[in-house]
């Protein structure tokens, strides 16, 4: 029979009362993520492809028919290098405005919106590694009225 010194036990009570609290938290703990096709379509929080994830760009939204306006939002494409995939995050930083974020490539396209200030939302993400062509189209609109005060569209290879 082994017999462990006092020091393996503490490390080992530590580690189960960090399970245990992992568990009673409902935290998941996500495997590492790696470079697949399957990643399309899901979501980057969860598959742990956000981890190590870096922003490619990121653009400001305005209402164009306001001289001097202050931001009203913000579009970030994100990559991430474990996975081979890109995704928008978008943030609102108005009220009375939404914002829409759009990642496409390979004939897959993902959308989500935030609305008003301090709302943040992602895309799913897609799976394009290395030099593979993506666009974020970035739209903003008044939500009183839906006119789009802000839009374009970006091609990153």
């Amino acid at each position: 029979m082994r017999r462990f010194t006092r020091r393996t036990k503490l490390k080992m009570a530590s580690l189960a009362a960090s399970f245990a609290l992992a568990g009673a938290l409902g935290t998941t703990l996500v495997a590492p993520a790696s470079a697949s096709a399957g990643h399309t379509g899901t979501d980057p929080a969860t598959t742990g492809c956000a981890s190590g994830s870096f922003q490619v760009d990121a653009l400001a939204v305005r209402d164009q028919y306001i001289t001097g306006a202050p931001q009203v939002g913000a579009t970030q494409l994100m990559y991430s290098p474990a996975c081979g995939t890109n995704w928008v995050n978008v943030y609102g930083y108005a009220n009375g405005y939404k914002i829409n974020g759009y990642v496409r490539s390979n004939g897959y396209e993902y959308g989500v919106s935030a609305y008003h200030a301090g709302s943040g939302e992602h895309t799913l993400q897609l799976y394009a590694p290395g030099s593979v062509c993506v666009y974020m189209d970035y739209y903003g609109f008044r939500t009183s009225n839906n006119l789009q005060v802000h839009g374009g569209s970006m091609l990153y290879c």
